[in-house]
C-alpha cells in the first residue's frame, strides 16, 4: 500500500517518493528548480548526475553527486540545479525519526 505524504507545498513540484528531473542550466530547458519542503526529517537524494543545492538560510551550498544525499529538517526553501553539461534526477523522501 503506497501512502506517499505530500513533502512539497507546491503541487506542481512533486510528492513523496516522485523523482524530479532537472535539465542542464546550459542546455535549452535549464533553469533552477525551488521547492518548498514541508516540516519534519527529509533526505534529498541524487539518483542520477550531480546538483547543485542551496537551502536558504544556510550558508554553504552542496554539491551532490549520484548515490550522495542531504538530511534536511523542514520547513526548508531549497534550490536545485543540474551542475555540469548532463541532466540530474533526485527524489526527496521522509526520513524516519
Amino acid at each position: 500500500m503506497n501512502t506517499a505524504t505530500p513533502l512539497l507545498e507546491r503541487p506542481s513540484a512533486g510528492t513523496a517518493g516522485e523523482d524530479l528531473h532537472l535539465a542542464p542550466l546550459n542546455g535549452p530547458h535549464g533553469r533552477v528548480r525551488s521547492l518548498d519542503c514541508v516540516a519534519g526529517p527529509h533526505q534529498l537524494r541524487v539518483l542520477q548526475g550531480r546538483v547543485w543545492l542551496t537551502i536558504e538560510g544556510q550558508p554553504a551550498d552542496h554539491v551532490l553527486s549520484a548515490g550522495q544525499g542531504c538530511d534536511l529538517v523542514g520547513p526548508a526553501r531549497l534550490h536545485l540545479s543540474a551542475e555540469g553539461a548532463r541532466s540530474a534526477r533526485v527524489t526527496l523522501r521522509p526520513r524516519d525519526r
